[in-house]
């Protein structure tokens, strides 16, 4: 295990985590991130500057919040970006907590779902 900031980074051995099992797709990093954007603990074999994306998806998610009490459409379940070098998902596993998914931009999007789900219904134990 290597100390990263104020994450712990794993490599992609660590199965045993929850999220272990999403990076055999072909994702580039996990990471699960409070609200604030920091991670709590990340696996990130490909250099993938988290940090700054747990920190922007933290920003995004406290703006939806805020227009969504206008909206009246329910808590942010599930949020997803795609650009020219990622496609990231950011899926709440607590109001507090939530999965950071960034995927090559071949990666397979079902796939990533059903992961996601999964891992959050594992962490949410953990996390209550």
């Amino acid at each position: 295990m290597r100390q990263s900031n104020s994450a712990t980074t794993r490599t992609c051995a660590a199965s045993q985590w929850p999220l272990g099992r999403i990076t055999l797709l072909t994702s580039l990093a996990v990471s699960l991130i409070g609200l604030d954007g920091i991670a709590v603990e990340s696996i990130n074999d490909d250099h993938v500057p988290l940090d700054v994306l747990g920190a922007e998806f933290g920003g995004f998610i406290k703006s939806i919040k805020l227009s969504n009490t206008e909206l009246n459409a329910g808590e942010v379940l599930q949020f997803s970006l795609i650009t020219e070098k990622y496609i990231t998902f950011l899926a709440a596993v607590t109001t507090e907590y939530y999965i950071l998914l960034v995927l090559r931009p071949n990666g397979n999007f079902g796939r990533a779902r059903f992961e996601l789900a999964r891992a959050r219904h594992l962490l949410r134990d953990e996390l209550s």
